[in-house]
């Protein structure tokens, strides 16, 4: 459970490294994982 609740956070942690807006998507990142 840990293990695929991780990838799924590693994917898309990578979507959010390769958007151009990337300050907009990392705010909405953590704000869904912090």
């Amino acid at each position: 459970m840990v293990i695929e609740v991780t990838d799924i956070a590693k994917k898309e942690l990578d979507e959010v490294l390769k958007s151009k807006d990337t300050e907009k998507r990392l705010k909405i990142y953590v704000a869904g994982h912090g």
